[in-house]
């Protein structure tokens, strides 16, 4: 092995065993106030209930690709339902 190939691959064994270090969260903070009131009024928006409902000008547009079979009437409907969920 040269000396080069070697110190390639002791790099890669150190970025490996980085990669596979053991972390920890111990930063939390917790609300300590009083308990948050419901709000009046809750705005929920239209879904897009498959690719082709998702606007032209949207970010998410070309990031979605059709399914390979186009869904029924009657799924397209139950997508485009709003869903109360309480």
């Amino acid at each position: 092995m040269t000396p080069s190939r070697r110190l390639a691959t002791l790099a890669l064994a150190l970025v490996v065993a980085a990669g596979c270090a053991k972390t920890a969260v111990s930063d939390r903070q917790y609300y300590e106030g009083g308990p948050i009131p419901r709000p009046n009024r809750i705005i929920v928006y239209d879904f897009a209930g498959s690719a082709a409902d998702v606007p032209v000008g949207s970010q998410t547009a070309g990031l979605y690709s059709a399914p390979p079979t186009a869904p029924s009437p009657q799924e397209s409907e139950i997508a485009r339902k709003p869903r109360m969920i309480a």
